[in-house]
Order: C-alpha cells, then structure tokens, then sequence
C-alpha cells in the first residue's frame, strides 16, 4: 500500500511538472533538450510502476501457496495424531510428507522474501524518479553551441539509437565521436574541473569534467591523457593527445544520480573550418545562381 500511494504521488509530481515544463518550453531554445528529460524520466516511472505490478502478482502468489502449504503441514500433523496405533511403515511414510511440507514451506517463505526484497528496491528506484524530477525543475541547460569541440574532425558516430549489423542488435549511444589526426590535441570543451582522469570501461583511456551548473563532459578513447584529477582546465586547453582514433564526447546534465544524458551534437560551436566550408558551399550556391542566370539572360537575348 506504501509503494502505491508513494508511486501515485511520483506520477502526479511528474504529470505536474511537465505540465508547467511543457509551456516553458516552447518559449526556449533549450525546450527540446528539457522535453526529453522528462519524456525519459516518465518512462522510468513507467518501467518502475510494471515492475512493481509484476512483483505484486508474484508476492501475492507466494502467500497463496505458502497459506496452502501451511495447512497441508497442519492436516498431516494432525493425521500423525490419530494414525498412531497404525504399523511403521505407515508413521514413515507420514514422517517424510511431514518433512517434505516444512521443506516446501522453508522454500515458498525465501521466495516471498525475496520478492519482498525486490519490491522495496523498487521504492527507492521510485525515490530516484522523484528527486529526478526536482533536479528536471531546477537544471540550467546548456545553450546551442555553447560547447567547443573537442577534436577538429567530423562527427562520426551520431548520438542515440544505432543499428550494429554484425551483433545484429539495436542499442543506445549516449554520447558521439569525432575524427582526431595522429597527435591531435584533444581539448576542454569548456572551463572546468577534471574529477576524474584514467581508464574507463569499453572507452579506453578518459577524462571526466564538471562544468559550471553541474554539468558534466567525458572525453574518451585511445589517447595519452595530459591532466589529473583536481586539475583546473580552462576551456581550449589541451587535456589529452590523440592516437589516430575517434575520439568519444559524452554530456551529462545534472539529473538523477548518474547524470543524464544529452546529445552532444547541437551544443558544440562550429569550428573555424566548419565556418568557413558553410561559406564556400554559400559562395559556390551564389556563383552557380549567377551563371545560371546570365545563361538565362544570353538565351533571352539571343
């Protein structure tokens, strides 16, 4: 009855706040990036609330049968009573029913408990949506293009759902990787403080930065890491040197206890390069519309 009536009060927080989120939002550049904050968040209160409903099921099916079991013991105690003028064989025989029941109900009793177990984890994931959903209400989301990008080539590998087709598996890639030159230095996305420089898991070698507001970027893969940790890094400088891979960008809002995952893409300003290939592809777009149009005006004239 608690996990309901604490389930209840998440889900009619969260409805609230993406209610008064949801006109904010159409007001700001930022409102995309918000919406998808709470979209996640509802759908962890939703994966929370049918996990919860699946133990429930199962809890209550363990008292059924662990009440049943009881009784069962209870008949054949009491059938032990009465039977005690019958030969040995038979006091044997109920002696080991007898044994097996306590067995049975030794079994369905840790059963239960566990399930119990489950469930009370399951209402502090519920205590983790719910202070989410105040972190959702406070967080300062970056800007567009408020982020410099961390290695000077193109975006390789794109944030969010991808296909791999020699797993054959869909998966989710929280951050995005860029192309990085053979001793290309890798650098501060923004000013910051390093709180954590090393190896990381499937990533290779790191550096994990916090920012200001509590955002967070990680900054992985094959490199020769220059900073550690406590370092205070300015934004441009160079935190690692790059071995000729791609190089990982992941960003995390502050939002729930490990952070919350946006795509890195749109906050990362372009480049110098990146500015001046959009004015040549414009520059290229005018003389082709300029041709075009004197091969227009010698046809007319001729």
């Amino acid at each position: 009855m608690r996990g309901a009536a604490l389930g209840a009060c998440v889900a009619g927080a969260a409805v609230i706040l993406v209610a008064a989120l949801g006109a904010r939002a159409g007001a700001e550049p930022r409102g995309d990036m918000r919406e998808r904050a709470i979209e996640a968040i509802s759908g962890r209160l939703a994966a929370v609330e049918r996990s919860d409903g699946v133990l429930a099921t199962q809890a209550g099916r363990r008292h059924e049968h662990l009440e049943m079991r009881v009784r069962s013991l209870y008949k054949l105690e009491r059938a032990a009573e009465l039977r005690r003028w019958v030969d040995v064989g038979e006091r044997e025989g109920a002696a080991w029913r007898r044994l097996a029941a306590r067995r049975l109900i030794a079994r369905e009793a840790r059963e239960r408990r566990l399930v119990m177990r489950e469930r009370e984890a399951l209402m502090e994931a519920r205590l983790d949506v719910f202070r989410a959903i105040g972190d959702v209400a406070r967080a300062r989301f970056p800007e567009e293009e408020s982020l410099l990008a961390p290695a000077r080539g193109e975006v390789v590998s794109k944030f969010g759902r991808a296909w791999d087709p020699d797993s054959r598996v869909t998966f989710s890639r929280r951050g995005v990787r860029l192309g990085a030159s053979e001793g290309e230095a890798v650098i501060a996305p923004a000013a910051g403080e390093v709180v954590y420089a090393g190896g990381l898991r499937n990533l290779g070698d790191g550096v994990v930065i916090e920012h200001a507001d509590g955002l967070r970027t990680l900054l992985a893969g094959r490199l020769a890491l220059g900073v550690s940790r406590g370092e205070a890094v300015s934004e441009g400088q160079a935190l690692a040197e790059a071995r000729g891979e791609p190089v990982y960008m992941e960003v995390r809002l502050p939002i729930g206890g490990e952070g919350f995952p946006v795509d890195p893409e749109p906050l990362i300003a372009p480049s110098e390069a990146d500015e001046q290939r959009g004015d040549d592809a414009l520059q290229s777009e005018g003389d082709e519309d300029h041709e075009g149009g004197e091969a227009a005006g010698e046809r007319e004239g001729a």
